[in-house]
């Protein structure tokens, strides 16, 4: 039997990359997944692909409305609800005195307010369960990286700092209404992105400079650790 042998996860960002790695171990671990992702074309064709117990919605985390027809429709299908992972994410590699209020706005959107608006929906059905709420922020939450040309991602650092702070704020300030439920961050190093091909000069120079390696050679596996019953053990 597999760690979450039976559980229904739902995954924002599911289409590709981390989201998607996260998806493969969870159902190869015995999970039923939701893929989430504003590109339909590719989560319909993953779903596919990962078979009869995945499926696929098309959501922009950013709308209220769609959080709750995604988490409803999870549980209209496999009866419950017992894992979220708030995985969806963007970086808009741009110079501070060159990047808009408009693309400020936007990464602070997808990658803050979005989790608040799914660990909300999430803890009103999940108040009864035993579950997990997994929020990917990133290591540029934390420190500011030497090897990031300067001020290059600084929108997505101040993002996912805020969104860290938000795990453990969450946690306490829910621990009236759903003692049982688990909520923990997850912090990767950079991956590759798929459209690193089409990069413009300074994304690409963002990407290059990290040491690809060792470090991202086990990309998929906190996510299904912080969705198990293990993840309780651990403080």
């Amino acid at each position: 039997m597999g760690r979450v042998q039976d559980k229904v996860c739902v995954i924002t960002g599911g289409a590709r990359g981390l989201g998607l790695a996260a998806a493969e171990l969870l159902l190869a671990e015995g999970a039923k997944v939701l893929l989430t992702d504003v590109d339909t074309a590719e989560g319909e064709k993953q779903a596919a692909r990962l078979g009869a117990r995945a499926m696929f919605m098309q959501q922009d985390a950013t709308d209220p409305d769609r959080w709750n027809a995604v988490l409803d429709a999870a549980i209209e299908k496999w009866g419950k609800l017992d894992v979220l992972v708030n995985n969806a994410g963007i970086a808009i590699i741009q110079d501070v005195e060159a990047s808009s209020l408009e693309a400020w706005k936007k990464t602070l959107d997808i990658n803050l307010t979005a989790v608040f608006l799914g660990t909300q929906a999430a803890i009103a059905r999940m108040k009864a369960a035993q579950g997990s709420i997994v929020n990917i922020a990133s290591i540029e939450g934390l420190i500011g990286e030497p090897l990031v040309p300067p001020r290059a991602a600084f929108a997505f650092s101040a993002s996912r700092r805020p969104s860290i702070a938000h795990e453990p704020a969450t946690r306490s300030g829910s621990t009236m209404s759903a003692p049982a439920l688990r909520r923990r961050r997850w912090c990767p190093v950079p991956s590759a992105p798929s459209a690193l091909k089409k990069a413009r000069p300074l994304e690409r120079e963002f990407w290059d400079a990290f040491p690809w390696g060792a470090s991202h050679s086990r990309p998929r596996s906190q996510p299904r650790f912080c969705s198990s019953h293990r993840m309780s053990r651990v403080t």
